[in-house]
């Protein structure tokens, strides 16, 4: 009798509460920015291959398709023209231009007709619920006489968007301001608007189902070299 009184007390003043506990990255996902997107990926049956730098472009199929995550300003004019020539023979490019200054020199983005910007753009998502306010992202800007040459563009008539579309060749590219709705690491000083968006699977769908053709999908993340002390 005393047990089954303790337990009727215990459950009668007592709440089961349930809590998540961040865990901290292990292996791959500590370096990877897109590791959780490429798991995603792999487990609707989609080939991946994650690399630190753009290489072996000359091996690509173009079927395979290409997300660009490391800096594009640090890819030298043979790396672009490789990059460029193999998407015009049909593979599909997803690239970000960064929240910098319009006007730093960058051999890829100037070929391909946008220049980053320091504007951020915000917009309703259509079918989203009542609730859902609207998603702020990092713009870009389209360099003079190229906004022509986008078959779509996500923005407004100031020139600055979200999202750009455009064939080239055989091939795609895809530009957005930034693809931190896509990192799973977000240390960097914007982290606040890529945690806005993060919620936004039609956002990320979005971005990420152009690129699938049925090849391999290339990702080359940030890489960083850790401090030597």
């Amino acid at each position: 009798v005393l047990v089954a009184a303790l337990l009727v007390w215990w459950l009668a003043t007592h709440e089961r509460v349930w809590y998540d506990r961040p865990l901290p990255l292990e292996g791959e996902a500590t370096y990877n920015d897109f590791y959780a997107v490429q798991q995603a990926l792999r487990a609707q049956g989609v080939r991946t291959e994650a690399m630190p730098h753009l290489q072996g472009i000359e091996h690509w199929s173009a079927q395979d398709s290409l997300l660009l995550g490391s800096d594009t300003r640090t890819l030298g004019p043979q790396q672009v023209d490789a990059l460029l020539d193999w998407v015009a023979r049909g593979g599909r490019l997803l690239v970000a231009t960064g929240h910098q200054q319009t006007g730093v020199a960058d051999a890829l983005l100037q070929r391909i007709g946008v220049d980053s910007s320091l504007d951020y753009r915000c917009f309703m998502l259509h079918g989203g619920l009542e609730h859902e306010g609207p998603i702020c992202l990092s713009a870009f800007a389209f360099r003079a006489g190229e906004r022509a040459q986008f078959e779509v563009a996500v923005g407004d008539d100031s020139q600055h968007s979200i999202l750009g579309r455009r064939n080239w060749g055989l091939g795609q590219i895809e530009v957005v301001g930034t693809l931190d709705a896509l990192r799973l690491n977000d240390d960097r000083p914007d982290a606040h608007v890529a945690r806005a968006v993060r919620g936004e699977a039609d956002w990320a769908w979005q971005v990420l189902a152009p690129l699938l053709q049925g090849g391999v999908l290339h990702v080359v993340y940030q890489s960083e070299l850790p401090p030597l002390y």
